[in-house]
């Protein structure tokens, strides 16, 4: 497998005009065609394209040098300044009683959870200062607490002493295989080996400054990963502009994380409603077949204007090319609009237009504007707004002090009747039921928006806050959630990963999450938020990776530590999280009794070629004449690889990842040897979902395991 590095060369980014059809003219003369499915709601497309501009890797890959002035802005303006809160929604009924709806919390058995968070200063990064390279390692137990989830590894983002860091950190983060980029305030990291090594990319350096010195880029960013197209999406919030207040966002895309493409849009670039005063804020991503879709607030000096979600063509964006969008400016009511995660053809989006009724917008993409949106009622809930809710940590602080009612996330799913169903969720306060601030949830149809239930998260021992879902792409039943857990039994802020309980009802919790990564700290400000992520693995697998961060060693920014987590669940059949390398652990090195019988039946002469894929043109041929030896001489290779593994040093202590690998590796060449008399036709047809990688490249059927790719005459 080859690596192709593509070098850009930067240029300014455009954008061109059209005169024809006038019916409606933006500021900066784009003509725009638009109706209105609600009063005062505002939809339309670009007729002119945005041009796009590129990044050279090498403008990101060094700290830019900031003065006193501007460190200080930084801080000043995106934690003051830019700390927006939601407006008031009315409380139509009592939220008090909710007896029938609250389903049980998680069992999570703190009493008996003992948390590793191991120190480990050893690491081969050359840009990985000693006081912010802590090595978090996830802790075997958990296994022992939650049999549904399993964590593949826990990998601090070691970032260098010159970025500034946020107790609202506000982490993202998207990989394909190895290569995994991580985004926060203030700061990217990109790694090529799944997490254990990083490099830091400073967001600042390719975006510039003002006039008067102020950098462009402000603070809040998403990432994603599209496996259809090939390509990181990235998205970066600018400051809006000191002299007309008027700010906009960068989106970038690339192949690998490492060159991008840029879009530069501003408020004027999308429509004459808005003006050269207005602003984007607190952005998110979600993908479909289609379309790249971006949700933003918009702002005119901190007044709250309404919700836009932009739609982009995703082959536009792999192609580089002048890039067009439809939008849908939600102004008629209700706060932040946010849409949802795993639908494929159409997208949902909804907020609350009060404490028992929200309102839901649905937009085919065939159709160039949502339909009318549905107001649906719900049982009351908790509206807080920011200073009401309670999250006590030791020393007296409280670290959702900031928090509000505001949706974070929604995600689309099939049940087993291939019924569709889509849930919204948001971060409500403590009161009636909850003796602590809670995720509610709230489930309709997605055929007619008619009311389902109340997935909620929540505690009577700690506090959950800032969750963010997916549901697996293969099994849209099952869901990754990934949350902070803290106070009560949890004295800090915290990172929680789980998945959804299958079995469901209001007898049980609907989730089954585990506080994953304690802090040892809380907020000296009392800020934290504003949001997680959570994918699935290189955008399409079964297992999910998901950002956080934690407070180690004291209750200041410089103490913040980003950390990257893959985790699945325990009886998935297929994992895409193998590439993360951990300690070696208890697996036996020996396969199992019933897995020999089945090797000792091939006595088939094998030719090998494997290509590591972290050392452009390098190459391992073998041939071998049984499993066994098979299996020695792939295990031989990892082991002499200048590659990821290198530092293995026998077979006894081979990594149980790599020894998890082999074994998937075996079992894909029993399948295809069942197979192999077959028509061409047939073994296309009939590799199996276990080894769903498999692909026939010139009358050879070739398997990508981790981070060698090996084919088989």
């Amino acid at each position: 497998m080859t690596i192709l590095l593509t070098t850009c060369i930067t240029s300014n980014v455009t954008a061109q005009s059209s005169n024809q059809d006038k019916e409606f003219v933006t500021n900066n003369g784009q003509v725009l065609n638009y109706s209105k499915s609600v009063e005062n709601d505002l939809t339309g497309s670009t007729k002119a394209a945005i041009l796009p501009g590129t990044t050279n890797s090498s403008q990101l890959a060094e700290d830019t040098p900031f003065s006193p002035f501007q460190k200080s802005f930084i801080q000043n303006y995106t934690e003051r300044t830019a700390d927006r809160a939601a407006p008031p929604l009315p409380n139509q009924t009592s939220n008090t009683d909710r007896n029938a709806e609250v389903p049980l919390p998680p069992a999570t058995n703190l009493e008996n959870q003992v948390f590793n968070n191991t120190l480990n200063n050893n690491s081969s990064s050359p840009n990985a200062i000693t006081n912010k390279s802590i090595n978090i390692l996830n802790n075997p137990s958990i296994q022992s607490i939650n049999q549904n989830v399993k964590v593949y590894g826990t990998k601090e983002v070691r970032l260098t002493d010159e970025v500034q860091t946020s107790t609202v950190d506000e982490p993202s983060v998207a990989n394909n295989g190895l290569v995994v980029y991580f985004c926060g305030n203030w700061y990217c990291a990109r790694s090529v080996d799944g997490g254990t090594n990083w490099i830091t990319k400073n967001p600042y350096s390719d975006m510039g400054f003002y006039s008067n010195g102020i950098p462009k880029f402000c603070c809040d960013q998403d990432v994603a990963f599209d496996p259809t197209n090939n390509m990181f999406i990235w998205y970066r919030q600018a400051v809006e502009n000191p002299s007309t207040g008027e700010g906009f966002f960068r989106l970038s895309i690339s192949p690998d994380a490492n060159n991008w493409t840029n879009y530069d849009i501003y408020p004027t670039n999308v429509s004459n409603v808005l003006s050269v005063h207005d602003m984007f804020d607190l952005p998110q991503l979600a993908l479909s077949h289609k379309y790249l879709y971006i949700k933003s607030n918009i702002y005119e000096s901190n007044q709250y204007k309404g919700t836009i979600i932009l739609r982009w063509l995703l082959t536009d964006l792999k192609n580089n090319a002048p890039a067009k969008f439809d939008f849908y400016i939600a102004k008629s009511g209700g706060f932040n609009y946010v849409p949802v995660q795993g639908s494929t053809n159409k997208m949902y989006f909804a907020a609350q237009l009060s404490n028992n009724l929200m309102r839901i917008y649905e937009w085919e993409e065939n159709s160039s504007s949502p339909k009318a949106p549905f107001d649906v009622p719900i049982s009351p809930t908790i509206i807080s707004t920011k200073g009401n809710m309670i999250c006590p940590s030791p020393g007296g602080f409280n670290w959702c002090e900031r928090a509000d009612y505001r949706m974070i996330g929604g995600i689309y799913q099939n049940d087993s009747q291939n019924n569709g169903h889509i849930t919204f969720f948001w971060n409500s306060g403590q009161g009636g039921d909850f003796p602590f601030p809670h995720i509610d949830a709230a489930t309709f149809n997605a055929n007619d928006m008619s009311y389902i239930g109340r997935p909620l998260l929540w505690s009577p021992n700690n506090a959950w806050l800032y969750a963010f879902l997916h549901p697996n792409p293969h099994n849209s039943t099952r869901v990754g959630i990934t949350a902070f857990a803290g106070s009560g039994n949890i004295p800090y802020p915290s990172i929680a990963v789980g998945t959804n309980n299958l079995q469901g009802g209001i007898t049980s919790s609907p989730w089954n999450v585990q506080p994953l990564i304690t802090g040892n700290s809380a907020p000296g400000n009392n800020k934290w938020g504003d949001y997680l992520r959570i994918h699935p693995f290189g955008g399409s697998g079964e297992d999910w990776i998901s950002s956080g961060y934690i407070l180690k060693d004291g209750n200041s920014q410089e103490q913040i530590r980003p950390i990257y987590t893959i985790f699945g669940i325990n009886n998935s059949t297929i994992s895409n999280a193998t590439t993360v390398a951990q300690s070696p652990g208890n697996i036996s090195s020996k396969p199992t009794e019933n897995n020999t019988a089945a090797l000792e039946q091939i006595n088939h002469k094998f030719s090998i070629k494997a290509t590591n894929t972290l050392i452009p043109g390098s190459e391992y041929s073998l041939e071998v004449n049984n499993t066994k030896q098979l299996e020695q001489q792939i295990i031989f290779l990892i082991q002499s690889s200048n590659g990821l593994f290198a530092s293995i040093s026998s077979h006894e202590s081979i990594d149980p990842l790599i020894q998890l690998n082999i074994k998937k590796f075996i079992d894909s060449i029993i399948d295809l040897q069942s197979i192999a008399s077959q028509s061409t036709t047939n073994k296309t047809k009939e590799i199996s979902d276990n080894i769903k990688h498999t692909t026939e490249v010139n009358s050879q059927i070739c398997s990508n395991i981790s981070w060698f790719k090996i084919c088989i005459k």
